[in-house]
């Protein structure tokens, strides 16, 4: 239960920093909070995976109920959206034609 609180602390972290980021543009103070951001959320990313298996040892013939299905899902999402945050934005959007 402990891991599953120290995920949830990463996550939210990860996200207000994220956020604030976002309002400081490309200033290398904002790439920097970007970058520690990202990292913070990798960390709940690996202690989210670790509280799964974690409840998959303790009954490992148990089938997978919703709230496991959830989780491996959001941990998906985590992922894609750490992988986001990292790419660098594009300044200016035209369309081809």
């Amino acid at each position: 239960m402990l891991l599953s609180f120290i995920a949830v602390a990463c996550y939210l972290f990860g996200a207000i920093e994220l956020g604030v980021s976002a309002y400081q543009g490309g200033t290398h103070h904002g790439r920097g909070r970007r970058i520690a951001a990202a990292s913070i959320a990798a960390i709940g990313v690996v202690v989210h995976a670790a509280a799964l298996v974690q409840e998959r040892r303790m009954d490992p013939l148990a089938a997978l109920s919703l709230g496991d299905v959830l989780a491996l899902v959001a941990i998906v999402i985590a992922i894609t959206a750490i992988l986001m945050a990292l790419r660098p934005r594009l300044r200016e959007w035209r369309p081809c034609c």
